[in-house]
């Protein structure tokens, strides 16, 4: 994280400025800047609590606030917004050091073991009908003893041989 931040702000309102910092997607915190009525003799409402910053660490997000919190008594009695985001910008990796580096995701596969589909055979119409007229698809479809022989049918069609040993 040494690369420098680039700040990006915007105006929430009249009295708001939210300010986005980082060098990466994952390094950015946002923070917000509220101007009260007595602006610059008062310090300004500093928030860290936005959605945009649900990955970061409490404790981070303590450090930012009392960082700028330290800077705000110099500056008082003149505008210090640009002050205040400069301090941020400048001190990032100081204030981001508690927060624990993210693993990068590697778009890479290292092995990736599928098994084989096993995918039904497409049959035509009339190999369908073919396959039925033969007694079913599935052997479930056929009924019991489909594929019995009939033994006396068998032996009088093959014809009786006779044993050698017994002659």
């Amino acid at each position: 994280m040494g690369e420098t931040s680039e700040l990006q702000s915007e105006e929430t309102g009249g009295s708001q400025v939210h300010l986005r910092g980082g060098p990466t997607v994952q390094g950015h915190f946002r923070y917000e800047i509220g101007w009260p009525e007595e602006y610059p003799n008062d310090a300004p409402d500093l928030s860290m609590d936005t959605f945009y910053n649900a990955h970061l660490k409490s404790t981070v997000s303590q450090a930012v606030i009392e960082s700028v919190e330290a800077e705000i008594p110099q500056y008082l009695g003149m505008s210090m917004t640009y002050s205040l985001f400069e301090h941020v910008k400048e001190n990032y990796d100081e204030l981001v050091a508690e927060q624990p580096e993210v693993e990068e995701i590697s778009d890479s596969v290292q092995s990736l073991d599928i098994g084989k589909i096993h995918r039904k055979e497409k049959l035509t119409k009339a190999q369908k009908r073919r396959m039925w007229n033969k007694g079913g698809i599935d052997e479930h479809d056929r009924p019991r003893g489909w594929n019995w022989v009939d033994v006396i049918r068998h032996l009088s069609q093959t014809g009786y041989k006779e044993d050698d040993a017994t002659a």
